[in-house]
């Protein structure tokens, strides 16, 4: 007498659904992982800039070049001198940086990516 067993487990389109699935999140999170990490620099720059002794005193000028050449050490690409914005008031110092990332994704379609951060701190001269 036959007995008619019932199929376990995924048929081989399903597990070609799930690799494309995770085929797709994994070239996604290459592509976005470089900006990420330069955002990541530039939030450490930023600190490490503002933990500088004396930089109250500085006018903002000096204060955009000192991170800037925080940047080059830390090997950031993505942020241009124009990204960043420097305001002194009553010594009361505003580090500001926000810029936009365009790469390119698939085909015509590129991913683009939004940063804004802020450090502001008060330094006594």
């Amino acid at each position: 007498m036959r007995t008619l067993h019932r199929q376990r487990g995924m048929t081989g389109v399903g597990w070609l659904l799930v690799l494309m699935i995770l085929g797709f999140v994994i070239y996604t999170a290459l592509k976005l992982w470089p900006i990420y990490y330069d955002y990541f620099m530039i939030s450490s720059s930023m600190n490490s800039v503002t933990s500088q002794s004396g930089l109250a005193t500085k006018n903002p000028a000096q204060i955009k070049q000192a991170l800037i050449k925080q940047l080059l050490i830390n090997n950031v690409r993505d942020l241009d001198k124009d990204d960043i914005y420097v305001s002194v008031e009553k010594g009361n110092v505003q580090l500001e940086v926000a810029y936009e990332v365009r790469t390119p994704f698939v085909g015509n379609i590129d991913l683009l990516v939004s940063f804004e951060n802020s450090v502001s701190f008060t330094g006594t001269p």
